[in-house]
Formats: C-alpha cells, sequence, structure tokens
C-alpha cells in the first residue's frame, strides 16, 4: 500500500480497469 502513494498513476489505471469491468 506504501507504493501506491507513491505510484498514484498506476492506481488510477487500476481503477480505470475495474470500472471498465463493472460496466
Amino acid at each position: 500500500k506504501e507504493r501506491r502513494a507513491a505510484d498514484p498513476s498506476h492506481d488510477q489505471a487500476k481503477a480505470m480497469a475495474l470500472n471498465e469491468e463493472i460496466q
């Protein structure tokens, strides 16, 4: 989770992929 804060772009990409999967 520490790396998450250092890599917000990766978290954003993951959220985008999750959103696409849900839709």
